[in-house]
């Protein structure tokens, strides 16, 4: 699929009876948005430092190769085909399109099923601390989108678009439990699969990508993005691989004001069952949607929430819309240890539960019925 993918959600709008009280009902029209698009370039802060202009993918690899700290490296709109994966070993560096928004320049690779990855398995692959990504679009690459190794302290990704990855699209990893990277920033971005998620088992088994997967960071914060069509098929390997994944050993994370569309799990803050696989931190004012009949029966069986709080106490759950349209047997859930986690003001359509000792304050939670 070329050009620009718009994410479009199933419903544009839906009525909803909603539960004030017990026995009290109000029918009420809800308008779905539109899904964010990329903003444009003149609403980016213009970046300092020393600006390289690029206008092609051998120039793009000659570039980093050299390139001082605190440079920007300014992609001329078009697509570049890579040959070697953008790989960042200096601080402070900015790569960003120089274009009208982030569908004029595309990063791409040999495409996501291909593991003749043509020499770039990633889109863009850093160790260095302050990298900056903005106003472009990476996609169709064998593993991953951008992945963030130990050192890659307080990374911004603004305005861009992956698409289309092996697994997962945007990766942090850690050096130990509760030490990887910090202080991350994704904002105004979209993130979707325009045919599904990949099937092919890398090791990993089959199913297993996800939006934006944080080993043990602290500080990030993934506001005001659209995630899409993260729904592997019942065959898959892994059928609940989360959309946002904030893990092992990961802290005070804040996820608001996104969109997901038909996705496996939406967010989850903490996956297993040991202390403080996530703590913290807040999951507020998300939409997240389902098309009906999405899941089979048997997938619905064997479900748990869109979000899902687990291992995580201390975690504030405000103000989201999920409308999971009959898919889930919950739409949040709490599980493990969740001391001191509190879920208010969301309104959903399926329950909010707990198990295995987990537990959450409430208040003014509204479960809706069509």
């Amino acid at each position: 699929m070329m050009g620009s993918y718009l994410p479009t959600p199933a419903f544009l709008k839906k009525t909803f009876s909603f539960c004030l009280a017990p026995l009290l009902f109000v029918r009420v029209a809800f308008a779905v948005e539109q899904p964010i698009q990329c903003s444009i370039n003149g609403l980016l802060e213009p970046v300092p430092g020393k600006t390289i202009n690029v206008g092609s993918a051998s120039e793009l690899s000659r570039v980093v190769r050299s390139v001082s700290p605190g440079s920007v490296i300014l992609l001329d709109p078009g697509e570049y085909n890579l040959t070697s994966t953008v790989a960042i070993r200096v601080r402070d560096i900015t790569i960003r399109g120089n274009g009208n928004g982030c569908g004029d320049v595309t990063l791409r690779g040999a495409g996501m099923d291909n593991p003749d990855d043509n020499g770039a398995p990633h889109g863009i692959w850093t160790d260095a601390s302050g990298l900056t990504v903005q106003n472009l679009t990476i996609r169709a690459f064998y593993q991953h989108g951008i992945v963030l190794n130990p050192g890659a302290e307080s990374p911004t990704f603004q305005n861009i678009r992956i698409l289309d990855t092996g697994k997962q699209l945007i990766k942090a990893n850690p050096s130990d439990f509760g030490d990887g990277v910090d202080g991350g920033l994704v904002e105004n971005s979209v993130f979707a699969y325009t045919e599904g998620p990949p099937m092919i088992d890398r090791g990993g088994g089959t199913g297993y990508t996800n939006g934006v997967d944080v080993h043990a960071g602290a500080n990030w914060v993934i506001r005001n993005n659209h995630f899409e069509n993260f729904h592997a098929p019942d065959h898959a390997d892994h059928l609940w691989a989360p959309v946002v994944l904030m893990w092992n050993g990961a802290r005070d994370t804040v996820v608001e004001n996104n969109t997901f569309v038909n996705v496996d799990r939406a967010i989850a803050f903490g996956l297993l069952d040991r202390p403080e696989d996530h703590s913290g931190g807040a999951i507020r004012n998300n939409r997240i949607d389902y098309d009906e009949g999405l899941y089979s029966t048997q997938r619905r069986r064997g479900s748990d929430g869109a979000i899902i709080v687990w291992s995580s106490p201390g975690t504030i759950v405000e103000g989201n819309e999920v409308f999971t349209r009959g898919n889930l047997n919950r739409s949040i859930e709490f599980r493990f240890d969740t001391s001191g986690a509190s879920a208010t003001n969301n309104t959903v359509d399926a329950p909010i539960g707990t198990r295995d000792g987990g537990s959450y304050e409430g208040s003014g939670n509204r479960l809706v019925t069509e």
